[in-house]
């Protein structure tokens, strides 16, 4: 993955945030009413690489994931 898809930080404990030009691009795509369309966008995290990155900074079930000031629940 380019440097520049995705950023992960983690800002609290049990609490990070996602940053980059690819992810934020695809999130502001995002038609929040079409559970399709999360999915496939859940999909395409994993995919490029964004869970193995939360994972190996600690995340566990249930942390709060930020994107664009949205926040979601991080599920294994």
């Amino acid at each position: 993955a380019e440097v520049e898809d995705f950023l992960v930080k983690k800002v609290a404990e049990g609490r990070f945030e996602l940053s980059g030009k690819r992810l934020l691009k695809e999130f502001r795509m995002l038609d929040f009413n079409n559970e399709n369309a999360a999915y496939h966008f859940a999909r395409n995290l994993r995919i490029m690489g964004v869970d193995t990155k939360l994972r190996s900074l600690g995340a566990v079930d249930g942390d709060s994931i930020v994107i664009d000031g949205y926040e979601f629940e991080f599920i294994e």
